[in-house]
């Protein structure tokens, strides 16, 4: 591997290190701070929960738009930022709200711009790695930064909040804030890449029959970002059923009646209209 790929896997990494302390910090001392405020599991886990939901369409709605995107510095980098910065800021919330209410809505907005962030960021991958070959090794590496936050969130995160609530949630939003303008300036000190793809559309085709989405993405969508989201989804909406043909690039979703509401949600969020069925 030449110097220079050496060199961009290495800047890559460090918001994978970064977004993942992140969302680790979140997901798993959030219910600690609403806890604090009410004892009921079930609004616990809605708040906890608002993660899912966006899980699935912000990512790749914001990927997709970031493909449309031409700046002095990209199409990716604008989402980055613009993701990267509020996130953070709602970190520092999270940790001085005294409110369910406020706690609640402080997790939302990262949430929402967590995934604004880290859907175009994804994106960087084929613009930056192109080789088969490099792009093997980058996986690597991102799964080794992914693992080097999660660790870094859960055996720090403890010690933090052991010594004040809002402690792991600064520290978090501070390392975020820094590793993120690191970024940028190494990436625009070693050299923009090209923005190869152009997606014109999320979802292609969306259809809805009673409480089953159908959806087809258009072929210029990452599929490892498609995988990651899905599995993130998966983890968090335990009320979804979530098929996915990537030969046909089509994405089956269903719910129970309670949540078909969610259905439509998601069609509109995709698609830019109400599936109908």
């Amino acid at each position: 591997m030449r110097a220079q790929e050496r060199t961009r896997l290495a800047i890559l990494a460090l918001p994978t290190t970064t977004l993942a302390l992140a969302i680790t910090i979140v997901s798993t001392y959030l219910g600690e701070v609403t806890h604090g405020y009410t004892q009921q599991t079930v609004v616990i886990a809605l708040v906890i929960g608002s993660e899912g939901i966006m899980a699935l369409w912000i990512p790749l709605l914001a990927g997709a738009e970031s493909d449309r995107l031409r700046t002095a510095i990209g199409g990716r980098l604008p989402f980055v930022i613009a993701g990267a910065v509020p996130a953070a800021a709602a970190l520092v919330l999270i940790g001085f709200m005294n409110s369910l209410l406020s706690v609640a809505l402080a997790a939302a907005v990262f949430f929402a711009f967590y995934f604004v962030a880290y859907g175009p960021y994804r994106t960087l991958y084929p613009d930056l790695v192109g080789e088969d070959e490099v792009a093997g090794r980058a996986q690597g590496t991102q799964a080794a930064a992914r693992g080097l936050g999660t660790a870094m969130a859960l055996l720090g995160g403890g010690v933090l909040l052991s010594l004040t609530r809002a402690l792991p949630f600064v520290v978090a939003a501070l390392i975020l804030f820094v590793a993120v303008i690191a970024f940028l300036l190494l990436l625009l000190r070693s050299g923009l890449p090209e923005q190869r793809r152009e997606a014109q559309t999320v979802a292609t085709l969306a259809r809805r029959l009673l409480r089953l989405l159908s959806l087809r993405f258009d072929c210029t969508l990452g599929a490892q970002l498609l995988r990651e989201t899905l599995a993130v989804e998966r983890g968090c909406c335990s009320f979804l059923t979530i098929d996915y043909e990537p030969a046909d690039l089509t994405l089956w979703i269903s719910t129970d009646s309670a949540h078909g509401d969610v259905i439509a949600a998601l069609a509109q969020a995709l698609t830019g209209s109400a599936a109908a069925g």
